[in-house]
């Protein structure tokens, strides 16, 4: 198996009085793919980046599948969601960006790799 294609994209976000959250969707035909989130930059305070959602579908001309990813909890009570997200039918990723109030401020990366 061989990356065929390789797409991007990247946020950033700053937490002014109550922090602030970004959500990016993106869709595309269906492929055999891998999506990736990275933390690029963040401030000493709270800076979340993962997947809440990919959809997939199985069968060429059916039906959408959504499936939502579960928050979890990690010491602390921080919430995290997942980095990775993979199906041999992916048509769709929902990632998120959460970053604490005050001065705080992050950026990251999405990267999804298409395979033969």
């Amino acid at each position: 198996m061989s990356v065929q294609n390789i797409s991007w994209a990247w946020d950033w976000v700053f937490g002014g009085d109550d922090g602030y959250t970004a959500s990016n969707q993106y869709n595309f035909a269906p492929t055999n793919a891998l999506a990736q989130t990275s933390l690029s930059v963040g401030s000493p305070g709270l800076g979340i980046i993962g997947f809440s959602q990919y959809v997939s579908r199985p069968q060429a001309n059916g039906p959408d599948q959504i499936n939502n990813l579960d928050p979890v909890l990690v010491d602390g009570g921080i919430i995290c969601y997942p980095p990775l997200a993979y199906d041999p039918a992916l048509v769709g990723v929902t990632w998120l960006l959460m970053c604490g109030g005050g001065l705080d401020q992050m950026a990251g990366t999405m990267l999804i790799f298409s395979f033969d």
